[in-house]
């Protein structure tokens, strides 16, 4: 199986690191990016043999040529000023990105379409169709829900303890603004999704694909604070999505051109075996083939279960720490997903939906037929079961993105990802014994939307709910880390003593979807992570007067 550019560079300095960051995943790179432009001298080990985590773009082993992301696609807050890619000048290092329209489109039993645009008062348009009232409680919804996280931001891309004066003065003026608004958004976000769309939409056309896209919580949309996964939807009427050109590697790889341009070094195929500590202090790495790397700061950008766990001698871990991580909410409801990446020979059409709509508004869809059909296989999964009832979400990338598939390729490759899907399942069977079932199950539901779908695949390539942990080295598979559950964000994620990236341990810090502020491809735990450590070690104050110097004489 080939992967996106392997990043593998031999040490040219024989003298150690400042820090090694263990894990080159986006936020491992990030950080290690950060540390590396303030001056620091950073080797970055990575267990796979391409960087990149869980944000990565392969080619299809029987179909060259075609380029898809096995996880990780979207980008909802890299846009979010200050953006990591400015402030690292990632498009110095060939980062490119498009700007799809939708977000996702919606497909009804029974003809109905609603494409949920970047445009507010286009998709209010589209509701309007369906409801007038719909419509219009969707503006409020969306103006009091970015209205609250208008004023989290500052917060979100700070300390999650020690707030500064800055930016407290900010979220206070933000505040101030409209604090009725404010209010209604956290009630929002603080509820269960389905809650929400019960008290402000009374038609499926919006119920349904606002609730099936808040299921990245992998929680049933009954449980309270699953809400807070509504402000994905009202962030990208203010944010956008994007997506890399060359797809979800090509961010990574940037970052990663970016630690090597200011004298970092980044080995793969190098997984870490166990965090050296000495004195309660972290003093290196030593990995699965033997080699040992020393330094004064370690970064583990890894889950915290893992960290705890499997990287740290027990003895060194305080009976706290582990009775937190022993607690964490990790898939607490066996909920999780399921993905499968396609190449196509052809372009998919809708004969029963697309009439009068473009390519883009059908380049991502959402397949479930209403909130009852969504809910029993959200039992299901809990119970360790599925049934034919699986929501599907549906991204062809290349139909806005070209370079992921042979230059005069009629072809596109897409993806399919089951919400709802049982992280484990009952009765001793394994995925790797129901895999085949189910990928059949999901290809029958929506070929009855794409007809064309069977004839027009040329390979195939799954990732099971075991692939997402046996593959990428993180506890349960959650590309999350963590659950984004209510005691599990802010302050305490993930836990109250590895909260603020910190860790028991001096000098060994903790970086990751599983750090604040939360998962999603952001890199905000990466970038805060970094410059904590550089803030600790003085080396913060200094690049930032060596930067001011630097722009004055210019």
């Amino acid at each position: 199986m080939k992967g996106s550019a392997v990043v593998s560079l031999a040490n040219k300095d024989s003298s150690a690191p400042d820090v090694i960051v263990v894990g080159a995943g986006h936020n491992g790179l990030t950080c290690a990016a950060y540390l590396a432009r303030a001056g620091k001298k950073v080797l970055v080990l990575e267990a796979r043999d391409v960087v990149g985590g869980l944000a990565w773009t392969m080619e299809m082993p029987n179909a060259p040529g075609y380029k898809v992301n096995p996880c990780s696609v979207e980008f909802l807050l890299t846009g979010v000023e200050p953006s990591i890619d400015h402030e690292l000048e990632l498009e110095k290092y060939g980062l490119r990105w498009v700007y799809p329209d939708t977000l996702l489109t919606w497909l009804g039993p029974d003809g109905q379409v609603m494409p949920i645009w970047k445009d507010r008062g286009r998709l209010v348009d589209e509701i309007k169709r369906y409801s007038h009232k719909d419509a219009r409680r969707y503006e409020q919804l969306c103006d009091d829900i970015t209205a609250t996280l208008k004023v989290a931001l500052p917060y979100l891309q700070g300390h999650p303890v020690r707030v500064r004066p800055a930016a407290l003065a900010e979220m206070l003026v933000r505040a101030a603004k409209g604090p009725r608004s404010i209010a209604r958004g956290a009630r929002a976000m603080l509820a269960s999704i389905e809650q929400v769309c019960e008290e402000y939409f009374d038609r499926d056309e919006i119920k349904v694909p606002v609730a099936t896209y808040s299921l990245a919580s992998f929680a049933p949309t009954w449980e309270a604070g699953t809400g807070l996964h509504l402000s994905l939807i009202a962030g990208l009427h203010e944010w956008g999505v994007r997506h890399p050109v060359g797809g979800t590697g090509a961010y990574t790889q940037a970052l990663a051109r970016c630690v090597q341009a200011h004298g970092g070094t980044i080995l793969t195929a190098a997984k870490a075996k166990e965090i050296l500590t000495e004195g309660g202090q972290a003093r290196g790495v030593t990995l699965e083939d033997g080699r040992t790397f020393t330094a004064r700061e370690v970064v583990a950008a890894t889950d915290p279960i893992t960290l705890v766990t499997k990287l740290l001698d027990p003895d060194v871990v305080p009976a706290q720490t582990r009775d937190e991580v022993r607690g964490l909410q990790n898939l607490h409801s066996n909920i999780y997903t399921f993905k499968v990446d396609c190449a196509l020979d052809r372009r998919l059409t809708f004969p029963r939906h697309q009439q009068g709509r473009s390519p883009e508004a059908l380049s991502a869809i959402t397949i479930c037929p209403n909130m009852e059909y969504l809910n029993r296989s959200a039992h299901a999964a809990i119970n360790g079961e599925f049934t034919h009832e699986i929501p599907i979400q549906h991204i062809t990338s290349s139909i806005y993105d070209r370079t992921l598939v042979p230059e005069g390729s009629d072809g596109d490759t897409l993806y399919f990802y089951a919400f709802n899907t049982p992280r484990k399942l009952a009765g001793g069977r394994t995925w790797e014994d129901e895999k085949e079932q189910y990928v059949k199950l999901m290809m029958d539901n929506f070929a009855q939307y794409a007809p064309e779908l069977g004839d027009a695949i040329l390979d195939v390539h799954i990732t099971t709910p075991d692939d997402f942990e046996s593959r990428y080295h993180v506890a349960r598979g959650n590309y999350e880390h963590v659950d984004c559950s209510l005691a599990q964000m802010g302050p305490w994620r993930p836990t109250p003593s590895l909260s603020a990236w910190k860790t028991p341990v001096d000098g060994l810090w903790h970086t990751g979807a599983g750090a604040f502020p939360m998962a999603f491809l952001s890199g905000w735990p990466g970038r805060g992570s970094a410059r904590e450590l550089l803030r600790q070690s003085g080396t913060g104050r200094i690049a930032r007067r060596l930067g001011r110097r630097a722009r004055l004489a210019s």
